[in-house]
């Protein structure tokens, strides 16, 4: 008796301990247990192997199993049975709470008297014979695992309690198991895993890994008990039925395109497209359809007869058209006029019936074009040539017609009256006599080349008559038929001799003007050359008038009251002035008469640019500006006159300095451009003069000065790199200078083979710019 009440008390907590999981698993909120139940089922199986024995944790795997697959309808077909998916599920976890009572036995029973040396030897047979690997995990290593386990992975048990287990997993998962099985170890928590291992010869196995904590009467997890199931075959079915998922839903992607695009090839073509079955019912009706015929029929139409809309005789053409198709069965056209609310069509139709597999005709399917333009156009041409041949007569220019031959066939009277030749003289080759005898050789055998190729003719010749001699240009054109057939020439005839006389007397003149075009050099040669030694004349008096008034302004000779001082000044800030100018004056005489030689070097770039800023800083912050250099510098070196560049940077700075008020910004910066991205730049036309000595490069680095000054009005940008303009030119102007400064900036870039730009906004500043060409082995682009 006391045995049936303790048998009663293992198997009944076994049943209450599965009813209150199935209470948490319905009143569950968490979206994983709901989704996964199983997680909680191992609960009740684990507690009453442990407390009940094997037989209660058999009872519990069973009613546990059925719990989890009916607690969520999507588990249940439509006819109440398990979902094929969840049903594997289902066994996995009834072999797995089989296994974990047997395990929970053979750990739960201590005493030698309760279980005897041959049963735990049957039990171990069983958990090694089982068709799943099986395993006990303690605080760090593996503590068991079952033959089944050993084999799959061609390992013996010593090798797995290393770190054999660890080193069968596959490398890309490797990780993030062992992160995963170690946080559920560390909480206590049980494990469930898919992931991939490589067995001794490399071939790889996917597997689920379930392992549940078990506990000490105190609560305190000892061991995980675990199973690994191989789930191969599952995941190449999931991979294929994702593969043909894949495909399908490609198919099907391919097959809403292709649809799509003949349903915008019915929608967007602009012939009207329609199907009418065997018994006059529309069946089909493109876009076309609906926007001519839809005002008149309605809409929809499908599902009508013709008798329905159509007037009792259109109706009968249509049937008596389907019948001679029908007898057919060949493509047949057909024309004829409907009238529309804008007026009378005319429209040709093609007709060709719609045949099943067996051949059998079913409907007709047809195509009508409205041809009406073409047929108005028909008439327009009828009537045109009616108006070209009205026309023709009292036109004054001479219009000849030919065959494909070049044989005249008519010809106009302002033609007869330019060739002097009547209508019958000109026809066929006649038309030849009126050609002067010194040209009539070339022109016919040029025009009926032309004629016979079929090409355009355009010439000009004279014609004889008989007291004079006129010159005639004559054009024509092939005329070719719908089909594209030769059918011959139309031409025109004009006569040109006041024009050829104008000509002549053009080229005189021009002539002419060569000859004073080639004084004038010359005299601009004498000027460079007068003002090259007038230069050199006046610099010598120029240089003792600097030097003595510098001795004088040093005081070198005595006291200077301030009237002296203030005169010495004058008179050497003018002399600087004006000895500047005369280096301007000789430098562009130089380089008119092409007697200005660069001396060529590799230039370090940095040290160029600051040289020209230390040059103007004293004028600069007596303005209160700021000058800055953009750094890093586009590349390190550049070949070029050291003279010649650092005195476009000054010309470039000092104007800077001179049109930014106080206060403003000065930058000088550099960049590296290609010969396309210099398009970009509003560079100026270089001179045709100019001698590009640069080596042909496509790569250009730019000297830019920028500042905040007062801009240039776009109407005046003209003048700029103008010799002797200046924007300002009033005589009570604010600037001073000469004018000479950029046009001498331009023409020694040019020299250097590069180019200038700039760009100016009134109010805002201006950017100017010299481009020089760059090897581009230099280049070290930022």
């Amino acid at each position: 008796m006391e045995v049936a009440l303790s048998q009663l008390w293992r198997y009944g907590s076994a049943v209450l301990l599965v009813a209150i999981a199935s209470f948490l698993i319905l009143l569950a909120s968490d979206s994983t247990i709901a989704a996964n139940p199983w997680l909680i089922g191992f609960a009740p199986v684990i507690l009453s192997a442990r407390y009940g024995g094997l037989g209660p944790g058999l009872l519990a795997t069973v009613l546990m199993g059925v719990a989890c697959a009916y607690s969520s309808p999507q588990s249940l077909t439509s006819s109440g049975a398990i979902a094929p998916n969840d049903l594997v599920e289902w066994s996995v976890f009834a072999l797995e709470g089989i296994l974990i009572s047997a395990l929970m036995r053979l750990h739960t029973v201590p005493s030698q008297h309760q279980r005897g040396p041959r049963s735990k030897l049957e039990l171990r047979t069983i958990l090694d014979n089982a068709p799943v690997g099986l395993y006990v995990v303690g605080s760090s290593n593996h503590e068991f695992m079952n033959q089944h386990l050993c084999a799959w992975l061609g390992l013996t048990s010593e090798q797995i309690l290393g770190n054999g287990w660890i080193d069968s997993i596959h490398p890309e998962d490797r990780e993030w198991v062992i992160r995963a099985s170690t946080e559920s170890l560390t909480a206590g928590q049980p494990f469930e895993a898919e992931y991939r291992i490589l067995d001794q010869s490399g071939t790889l196995y996917w597997i689920l890994d379930r392992a549940v904590p078990v506990q000490d009467e105190a609560g305190q997890v000892q061991f995980f008990q675990g199973s690994c199931v191989d789930i191969t075959a599952r995941k190449q079915a999931e991979e294929r039925l994702q593969s043909v998922a894949q495909q399908l839903q490609e198919r099907t992607a391919e097959l809403s395109a292709s649809r799509a695009h003949m349903q915008a090839l019915l929608d967007y073509t602009p012939a009207i497209i329609y199907i009418i079955d065997v018994d006059g019912y529309m069946r089909f009706a493109n876009a076309e359809w609906y926007r001519i015929f839809g005002p008149l029929f309605g809409n929809p139409i499908e599902g009508q007869n013709l008798r329905d809309f159509l007037p009792p005789e259109a109706a009968a053409v249509f049937f008596q058209e389907n019948e001679e198709i029908f007898a057919s069965a060949k493509v047949m056209t057909f024309e004829n006029d409907m009238t529309l609310p804008d007026g009378v069509h005319t429209f040709l139709r093609i007709k060709f019936p719609l045949q099943d597999a067996s051949g059998e005709v079913y409907a007709f399917c047809g195509v009508s074009l409205d041809i009406t333009e073409r047929k108005q156009g028909e008439e327009a041409l009828r009537q045109s040539e009616e108006r070209f041949r009205s026309l023709s007569a009292c036109s004054p220019l001479g219009i000849f017609l030919t065959d494909t031959q070049g044989n005249c066939t008519y010809t106009n009277p302002s033609w007869q009256a330019i060739a002097g030749l009547t209508f019958e003289a000109a026809l066929g080759e006649g038309w030849a006599q009126a050609i002067h005898p010194e040209d009539r050789e070339r022109v016919a055998a040029y025009w009926f080349y032309c004629a016979s190729s079929g090409q355009a003719y355009s010439d000009e010749f004279r014609f004889q008559r008989r007291e004079t001699v006129c010159w005639v240009h004559s054009r024509s054109s092939p005329l070719f038929a719908d089909n594209g057939q030769l059918m011959g020439h139309v031409g025109t005839v004009e006569d040109i001799t006041e024009r050829k006389q104008a000509s002549e007397q053009l080229q005189a003149l021009t002539r002419q003007l060569q000859a004073q075009n080639e004084q004038l050099t010359e005299v601009s040669r004498l000027k460079s050359e007068f003002l090259t030694n007038m230069s050199h004349e006046l610099r010598t008096p120029l240089t003792s008038i600097l030097g003595f008034s510098s001795v004088l302004l040093q005081k070198n000779f005595g006291a200077l009251n301030p009237k002296q001082e203030q005169y010495l000044s004058l008179i050497h800030s003018s002399g600087d002035h004006l000895l500047a100018l005369i280096n301007d004056l000789l430098d562009l005489a130089k380089i008119e008469a092409g007697k200005l030689e660069l001396d060529f070097e590799e230039l370090n770039l940095a040290a160029l640019c600051q040289a020209a800023l230390e040059m103007v800083e004293v004028r600069a912050l007596s303005k209160q500006q700021q000058l800055s250099q953009e750094l890093p510098l586009a590349c390190e070196f550049i070949l070029g006159d050291r003279q010649r560049i650092l005195q476009v940077l000054l010309n470039y700075l000092s104007n800077a300095i001179k049109f930014t008020p106080a206060g403003g910004t000065i930058t000088l910066k550099t960049q590296v451009v290609t010969d396309v991205e210099l398009q970009n730049f509003n560079v100026l036309e270089v001179e045709e003069e100019a001698a590009l000595q640069g080596a042909s490069t496509s790569m250009f680095v730019g000297l830019s000065v920028s500042d905040t000054g007062i801009g240039i009005p776009v109407e005046d940008q003209h003048l700029l790199f103008q010799t002797f303009q200046q924007v300002d030119g009033a005589t009570d102007r604010r600037h001073g200078g000469t004018g000479l400064g950029l046009a001498l900036t331009k023409r020694l870039v040019e020299l250097h083979g590069g180019k200038v730009s700039f760009t100016s906004t009134c109010g805002v500043g201006s950017t100017f710019s010299a481009w020089f060409p760059l090897p581009e082995s230099n280049v070290e682009p930022i």
